[in-house]
């Protein structure tokens, strides 16, 4: 009961019913099979066969709780089939002891430095360069099998094809050290420990575990004190390294959407989502790289599966379902199938041409990542829990290249010496490794074995710590300490008799993954990130493998050139980086511990990072400083290189690359209130509109970009409700015919001026799918011109469904994008969306402004269109102008702009007619003044508006000013001298 419960209350509390012995005595005997279970001069713990032939090893760690800092460690062996009892155990006569006296060792200071260490490593040789990781025979079946059933993962399913033929393994715990472990004095000391217990042992050899903070100091103080520890194997403890690749794997993965759709589809709380993304818990990151990877390997076999013939695929799936029962008969049974192997090699070709960017950069990032978990991490787990040192040896160089590639300078360089040391171990060393040194098999259960430094996690670091059974009350106390650990396995005897005696020792459980529930669980999670994955974003099918970008496949955001090549090229430049370190530490012993040069991480997260802008404010602050120094150093030299000169000398020179009048002083454009001309025109109409007046509307031309700011500034939802949302505000215009105009959006445009004014993002976009959510406020969005495009494409993409046509209804929608129109109706009858081209509406046009005079052009009626901009209006103007009086009345164009109480309406054939009245020409010449005088591409004159040139062509009698204008829009040189008449006239000259 005191090892079961560690409470003094209950033991006491038991005592009083008669029910047990004192605390006090339990104490006792404690200390008794303390004093019976320690040797003096004597390293193995109680419970060892001090014997050559059981692969005897050991590991050291920290153990860390509250104040108490310790070395702890555990020996473990072997099972013999014979049992086993403890030597030299002599009765004693007299007073009980309570206390344990035990005796604390002295430790030699250490103080050689252990820069002094030179280590050699071996040239990269030609198989470790070129050896590929290749899905293998079971693999494959498994994978085959879990499309079509629901089984368990590959840890459990592979548990059924594999029988452990050692035995398993004896575990014991060493004697504390009272000090931090990371000392050098302390692990030399641990390290002549495990000499000892492997001399005990009758082997030759040793091995002792460590993680990379000890196991760095183990290898200098084994070169420095070298032979001393020679016949010693310090083998860095897979625990630690796998979760090292865990992290670097998170590296390469963080936000790249994965995280999103993990948290969306229910495989993982978003409380949970920081410890995967670290990498820090094992048992999560485990399972749910499993299931994403599968999950993407899935999607990615769909897609080698619709290029080869269906016969093909249905011949192997026969193949498969006609495999033996007989688990163990499988592996030959898939070997000696020359279908199978074929189909198996076929796919590994067709898995590395998407990795080399078949499909595209985004398909070749998630192929990365199914190759770094279902094929590298598979084969590591593998190699672990079958004790297969081969393996092991032969995946640690791809291991070591993902440090190097992804920043995990640390264990890349002693990575680096732990391969060497592994491969270039004697044959008695490997011998002990291969007789279950390697990993630690604690259950009867095949498949079972775990890293040495995990189970070291699990057992005494675990026991230690338990607040009912551990040693966190002695920590005043080290003999107390010692007490516990020597007593451990006398302990664990006592409660495993008591629980035969009770009949509650059970036998073995089924691995975890084999529960019928955990197959479900884990099943129903891959089939709802599939699900989740196909909705938003699929990287390997269209429009993802059709964009030269990588992308975020829960935004669709595209990743920057650089955070492009860090990504895809980490595994080659780990690989490398990697030959390089070795080559140089093959030529100079003292590389080895010189520096090793980080790559500057450019993942996902760094292209999400908020960036900080200096303000307007500040750079024109900036510009204005610089124009003042620059005509401060002017007339500084003037007055020193001419005696009395005159400042409007000065003055006659520009401080600026462009005059002041036009221009900036750090060179951007000067702009005017192009709102000031649209309200000034309004007042030119003799008929005002209300919405109660409008006449009966024939068709409605919407603006496109108006229509993306007016309904994304306040959608919620996917893409998917945002397309449906926007299609019912669209049908619900007025009219039977409704014109949607798009503008598109060029890398090379004239209007890049203007773009760069206002801060756009050109970041690539993609919308993959109606489940895909905005990751950003649609102000940020449309910030984006190439976001502006996206909405676009798939608001085309999806109104062509047939489910969209009840909105539709009796209307008739003109979808126009990239020079491509679209005519949609629904058939009733049918009950499905006609979509059609007609050819008088296809054409190339980048701006949603000219895009509506061309399809006004083409219709007639009362016509009203929904925009907001100036430039619309005076083009509609324009284009009036140039038409005869009998063309003009066979439409009434009437524009709706404005929003909430601005919500107003222009009569433009009105507008039209009346400026006619005024002035012939002056309608048809607005286009050209708005250009002159301003506009996305053209600068505007400093303090000198558009309303002002207007005015002066209405009172200019001769029309000169006019057709001076009009000069602008003809394809004969403009009137230079009238414009200049124009300019001196508005700056008042003659």
């Amino acid at each position: 009961m005191g090892t079961l419960t560690g409470s003094k209350t209950i033991l006491q509390m038991l005592n009083r019913l008669g029910h047990t012995i004192s605390y006090d005595e339990v104490k006792g005997i404690e200390t008794e099979f303390a004093y019976t279970c320690s040797y003096e001069n004597v390293e193995t713990p109680d419970g060892m066969r001090l014997e050559d032939g059981y692969g005897t090893g050991l590991a050291w760690d920290n153990y860390d709780v509250n104040i108490l800092h310790a070395t702890v460690g555990i020996c473990y062996q072997n099972k013999s089939p014979q049992a086993y009892q403890s030597e030299n155990v002599e009765m004693r006569v007299g007073r009980k002891r309570r206390r344990f006296d035990g005796s604390e060792r002295d430790i030699q200071p250490f103080c050689i430095p252990l820069k002094r260490a030179k280590f050699q490593l071996d040239y990269p040789s030609d198989e470790e360069s070129h050896s590929p990781i290749k899905l293998q025979n079971i693999d494959f079946h498994w994978f085959l099998q879990s499309t079509q059933a629901k089984l368990p993962l590959f840890t459990g399913y592979y548990s059924n094809f594999v029988r452990d033929n050692l035995p398993q393994q004896t575990i014991c715990y060493m004697e504390p050290i009272s000090a931090f472990p990371t000392r050098n004095d302390v692990v030399r000391e641990a390290m002549n420990r495990s000499l000892k217990v492997a001399d005990e042992t009758r082997q030759e050899y040793a091995t002792v575990t460590y993680d990379l903070a000890v196991a760095l100091k183990a290898y200098s103080i084994q070169v420095l004190k070298a032979p001393r520890f020679d016949n010693l194997l310090i083998l860095l403890g897979n625990f630690h390294l796998e979760l090292s690749l865990f992290g670097a794997i998170d590296t390469f993965l963080d936000e790249s959407g994965a995280g999103y759709l993990l948290t969306e589809s229910g495989v993982l709380a978003e409380g949970s989502l920081t410890g995967f993304i670290g990498g820090k818990f094992y048992n999560r990151c485990t399972r749910v790289h499993q299931i994403l990877a599968n999950t993407m390997e899935r999607l990615l076999y769909q897609q080698y599966v619709n290029t080869k013939p269906s016969d093909d695929i249905d011949e192997l799936m026969m193949i498969v379902e006609n495999a033996p029962s007989d688990q163990l008969m499988t592996e030959q049974y898939l070997q000696e199938n020359e279908t199978f192997q074929n189909h198996l090699s076929s796919y590994d070709t067709y898995f590395n041409e998407v990795m080399n960017g078949r499909l595209g950069p985004t398909a070749s990032f998630w192929a990365m990542y199914i190759f770094m978990v279902n094929r590298l991490y598979r084969d590591l787990q593998l190699a672990v829990r079958t004790n297969d040192v081969s393996l092991y040896v032969s995946l640690l160089p791809a291991v070591v290249d993902i440090f190097f590639g992804l920043n995990r300078p640390n264990y890349a360089r002693w990575g680096s010496l732990f391969f060497h040391n592994l491969k270039n171990c004697n044959d008695r060393i490997r011998e002990l490794l291969d007789l279950g040194a390697f990993s630690i098999r604690r259950t009867g259960r095949n498949f079972a074995r775990s890293s040495i430094d995990m189970t070291l996690e699990q057992t005494v670091n675990r026991d230690a710590a338990s607040p009912m059974r551990g040693m966190v009350s002695y920590r005043n106390s080290d003999n107390a300490m010692r007490r516990w650990s020597i007593t451990t396995t006398q302990r664990r005897m006592s409660v495993s008799e008591l629980r035969n005696l009770l009949g509650m020792e059970s036998g073995e459980h089924p691995a975890k993954q084999l529960c019928p529930g955990r197959i479900k669980k884990d099943n129903s999670a891959m089939s709802a990130l599939t699900d989740t994955v196909t909705n938003a974003c699929d990287p390997f099918t269209n429009p993802a493998t059709e964009s030269n970008k990588l992308l975020n496949i829960a935004t669709g955001k595209s990743a920057s050139d650089g955070t492009q090549v860090y990504l895809l090229k980490a595994l080659q430049r780990g690989h490398e980086k990697h030959q390089k370190f070795q080559n140089e530490c093959a030529e100079d012993n003292q590389r080895f511990l010189k520096p090793i040069s980080r790559t500057t991480v450019e993942n996902f997260v760094k292209e999400n990072r908020k960036k900080k802008k200096k303000t307007s404010m500040a750079v024109a602050k900036v510009a204005a400083e610089n124009s003042r120094d620059v005509f401060g150093r002017i007339l500084l030299v003037a007055s020193e290189t001419i005696p009395s000169f005159d400042l409007k000398h000065i003055l006659f020179f520009p401080v600026t690359d462009v005059p002041l009048c036009l221009a900036h002083s750090d060179g951007s454009l000067v702009k005017t209130q192009k709102s000031e001309f649209m309200k000034t025109l309004e007042t030119r109409q003799t008929e005002l509109l209300t919405r109660t007046s409008l006449p009966v509307i024939d068709a409605t031309l919407i603006d496109g970009g108006l229509l993306l700011h007016t309904e994304l500034l306040f959608a919620k939802g996917t893409y998917g409700n945002i397309a449906r949302h926007i299609l019912s505000k669209v049908c619900a215009c007025r009219g039977k015919a409704i014109h949607v105009l798009f503008d598109k959006y060029n890398d090379s445009s004239i209007k890049q001026v203007e773009r760069t004014r206002r801060g756009t993002d050109g970041t690539p976009f993609v919308i993959a799918g109606p489940e895909q959510l905005p990751k950003q406020s649609g102000s940020q969005l449309l910030k984006n011109g190439n976001f502006k495009d996206e909405p676009a494409r798939f608001l085309l993409r999806k109104w062509t469904k047939d489910h969209y046509g009840f909105i539709i209804g009796q209307k008739t929608i003109y979808a126009f994008y990239g020079g491509h129109c679209v005519k949609l109706t629904h058939d009733s009858m049918i009950g499905s969306v006609l979509a059609e081209e007609p050819e008088n509406l296809q054409g190339d046009h980048e701006e949603a402004d000219t895009l509506i005079a061309f399809h006004v052009a083409s219709i007639g009626g009362n016509i009203l269109i929904r925009a907001s901009d100036t430039d619309v209006l005076v083009i509609l103007l324009g284009m009036l102008g140039t038409q005869s009086e009998t063309e003009r009345s066979s439409r009434r164009l009437i524009m709706d702009c404005g929003a909430g109480n601005n919500r107003r309406y222009i009569d433009i054939s009105n507008l039209a007619d009346e400026l006619e009245k005024k002035s012939i020409g002056l309608a048809a010449a607005l286009p050209g003044l708005h250009a002159f005088t301003g506009c996305d591409f053209t600068s505007s004159f400093y303090r000198k508006g558009k309303v002002r040139q207007l005015a002066m062509m209405e009172e200019d009698d001769s029309g000169r000013y006019l057709q001076a204008v009009r000069s602008l829009m003809s394809q004969q040189p403009p009137d230079e001298v009238g414009l200049s008449s124009l300019v001196c006239a508005m700056y008042g000259q003659k």
